[in-house]
C-alpha cells in the first residue's frame, strides 16, 4: 500500500556534505533514502537516488549545507509498505547511523510535500565569546577570538 509519510528528522551534521544528494559523498537524504529502500526490499545497487525515476525520493523541508544540523527538519516520502508509522520509525533508528534520528513518522494526505507546505523555518546560529573555548559543544558554536561589541 503507498501512501504518503512525513517525517521529522534530527540530525548532527558534522560528517555529512549537507542534506541534497551528492554524486559519492554523504548526505543526509542519501542516508535516509538507503535504509527507506532497504526497508522497502528494494536491490540498493540497482538504483541511482540522484535519477527521478527512483523510486524512494526523501523530500526535505529545505537544505542544509555541510557541518549543519537540524533539531526539527521536516520530511515527506511515498512508501510502499506495510509498515505503521511507529514501525517506519523503529526500523529506520535501527539502521540509520548514531548522528541522524527520525524523531516521528505520520501519515498525511497525499498532497502534503515537505517544501511547498512548509510555513516556517528558524535558523539558530550560536556564538561563544567566553575567554576559553567550549570543549564539550566546540561543534555547535562559533567561537570568537574577540568580545561582541
Amino acid at each position: 500500500m503507498r501512501k504518503n509519510d512525513k517525517l521529522r528528522i534530527s540530525y548532527d551534521g558534522s560528517r555529512y556534505f549537507g542534506w541534497e544528494h551528492q554524486p559519492d559523498k554523504d548526505t543526509i537524504q542519501g542516508k535516509i533514502e538507503n535504509v527507506l529502500a532497504r526497508m522497502c526490499g528494494l536491490e540498493l545497487s540497482g538504483h541511482d537516488f540522484m535519477e527521478p525515476d527512483c523510486p524512494i525520493e526523501v523530500i526535505g523541508a529545505g537544505r542544509t549545507d555541510a557541518g549543519v544540523h537540524a533539531r526539527a527538519m521536516v520530511a515527506s516520502v511515498f512508501l510502499d509498505t506495510e509498515l505503521t508509522c511507529d514501525e517506519i520509525r523503529d526500523y529506520m533508528n535501527r539502521y540509520l547511523p548514531d548522528d541522524i534520528a527520525i524523531l516521528d513518522v505520520h501519515e498525511a494526505s497525499d498532497r502534503f510535500h515537505a517544501r511547498y507546505n512548509a510555513v516556517g523555518k528558524t535558523y539558530r546560529y550560536t556564538l561563544c565569546d567566553s575567554p576559553v573555548r567550549p570543549v564539550f559543544n566546540r561543534k555547535y558554536y562559533t567561537y570568537l577570538d574577540t568580545p561582541i561589541d
